[in-house]
């Protein structure tokens, strides 16, 4: 009874530990494919948005060209963004097109947060003016983890924990496009686009991958010395009758 409950442990922790690698496999895949059609469409340049092109699917995972004016007062800051170990936000601001009656969102970039009033915002440069901006369009920001329902304290509540489209269009009431467009492009606003690459954590995923198959390769070596070749040499070398 002993070895069955020894061998049923050991059978589940190298089917948990092999199934653990091969997700990172998966995930390793994913993002080599993700950094491949970056790579594509950078290559490819980018593309005007022009009237009826705004529909998901032809654009998801283009490189994109805009040019409008930033909406300052429905520009939200994405809170708990830090980088190189500072703390700030993601900037994502609506930018008018003309001629078109929705607003493009754009992730333009990261800024610090004041460390003496988390409250205050970052100073901006847009003002009004006329901007061409190019970038990545995607389905949305990742959120992390979603800690229950939230909605904005009111219409100057301007740090947000995500973006999330529907809840953005409740707030600010203006006709959003169904994706975001990740600035690429370098204009001289102050902001940071030090943006992750996808292909950057495939190696990193290949090296967990070869860890848990090492773990099971272990639990599997130790379920065959202790549950038969132990036994079976403690009785071979038991003195005989």
């Amino acid at each position: 009874m002993r070895r069955l409950v020894a061998g049923a442990a050991a059978l589940a922790m190298i089917i948990m530990t092999v199934s653990l690698g091969n997700w990172q496999l998966r995930r390793a895949d994913e993002k080599a494919a993700m950094q491949a059609a970056r790579d594509q469409a950078a290559a490819a340049g980018p593309i005007e948005l022009s009237d009826g092109s705004g529909n998901s699917d032809g654009l998801i995972g283009r490189n994109l060209r805009v040019v409008g004016v930033f909406d300052d007062d429905h520009t939200i800051f994405i809170d708990n963004r830090a980088h190189n170990g500072v703390a700030g936000f993601h900037v994502v601001a609506p930018m008018r097109i003309a001629g078109s009656d929705r607003v493009v969102m754009i992730m333009r970039g990261w800024a610090p947060s004041d460390p003496w009033n988390r409250r205050r915002l970052p100073e901006l440069a847009g003002g009004g003016r006329s901007w061409t901006i190019e970038g990545l369009v995607e389905p949305g920001i990742p959120a992390g983890i979603r800690l229950g329902d939230w909605v904005p304290d009111g219409p100057d509540d301007r740090i947000w924990p995500r973006f999330e489209a529907d809840e953005y269009a409740a707030w600010s009431g203006l006709a959003v496009y169904p994706w975001v467009l990740r600035q690429t492009s370098d204009i001289d606003d102050g902001l940071v686009r030090d943006w992750v690459r996808p292909g950057d954590g495939v190696d990193r995923h290949r090296a967990y991958a070869l860890q848990w198959y090492s773990f099971a390769l272990l639990f599997a070596g130790l379920w065959a010395w202790y549950g038969f070749w132990a036994p079976r040499r403690r009785r071979a070398d038991a003195p005989s009758e």
